[in-house]
C-alpha cells in the first residue's frame, strides 16, 4: 500500500513537472510562468515591494536555423537558458514563453541590480553565442535585446500593463541597433 502510494505521488510530481517546464530549456513554461507572474505580482502589491520584469529576444535567430539546422538553433536556446539560470537568483522566475523569447521575473530586487543583471545576461549570451558559432558569419547576426519595466517605478495598472511596458521597452531595444537594455520610460524610452 505505501509502495503504491509513493509510485503514484512520483507519478503526479513527474505530470506536473511535464505541464509546467519546456521541455527543451528547462526553464518555466508559459503557463508555470502564468502562474507565477500573479503570485509574484499580487505579493509584490501587498508588500509594497518592488518586481522586475525582463523581457527578451534573440536578434537573428531565424538564420541560424535556416542555415545551420534547427539543431545549432536549439544549442542556441539551451545556452540562454543556462545564461539566464547562472544569472538569477534561486527565488527569480526565468521562462521560455515561446520560439526565441524569454521573460524573467525579478521579485523584491532594486533597479540597480535588476540593471546589472540584465547587463551580465548580455555580455554573458554574447560571449557563448562567438563560441558556438565560431568560424560563422552567423556570429555577427545573433545578439539578444531586452527591455526592463519595474512595478514601483512605473506603477502599472495591473501585471498585464507591467509585462506590456517590458515588451515596449524590448521592441525599443530592437529598434536601437539591437544587443542592448533598454528600461522603459513614459514617452520615451532610453538604452
Amino acid at each position: 500500500m505505501h509502495e503504491r502510494t509513493r509510485e503514484l505521488r512520483n507519478a503526479n510530481s513527474k505530470l506536473v513537472e511535464l505541464a509546467t517546464t519546456d521541455p527543451l530549456t528547462g526553464l518555466c513554461n508559459r503557463r508555470a510562468f502564468s502562474d507565477s507572474f500573479e503570485r509574484l505580482y499580487n505579493h509584490a502589491v501587498e508588500r509594497r515591494s518592488d518586481l522586475a520584469v525582463l523581457m527578451m529576444d534573440l536578434d537573428g535567430f531565424k538564420p541560424v536555423n535556416d542555415k545551420l539546422g534547427h539543431d545549432t538553433g536549439d544549442e542556441l536556446l539551451k545556452l540562454t537558458a543556462n545564461t539566464l539560470r547562472e544569472n538569477c537568483r534561486s527565488y527569480d522566475v526565468a521562462a521560455r514563453l515561446g520560439g526565441d523569447e524569454f521573460v524573467v521575473l525579478m521579485p523584491q530586487v532594486d533597479e540597480a541590480t535588476a540593471e546589472t543583471v540584465a547587463n551580465q545576461i548580455l555580455e554573458q549570451f554574447q560571449a557563448r553565442t562567438t563560441e558556438l558559432l565560431e568560424g560563422n558569419e552567423l556570429i555577427s547576426v545573433v545578439s539578444m535585446s531586452i527591455g526592463l519595466s519595474f512595478l514601483k517605478r512605473h506603477a502599472p495598472d495591473n501585471r498585464e500593463h507591467l509585462i506590456n511596458l517590458a515588451d515596449k521597452a524590448l521592441y525599443s531595444a530592437k529598434g536601437s541597433g539591437k544587443a542592448c537594455l533598454v528600461i522603459y520610460h513614459p514617452g520615451k524610452v532610453a538604452a
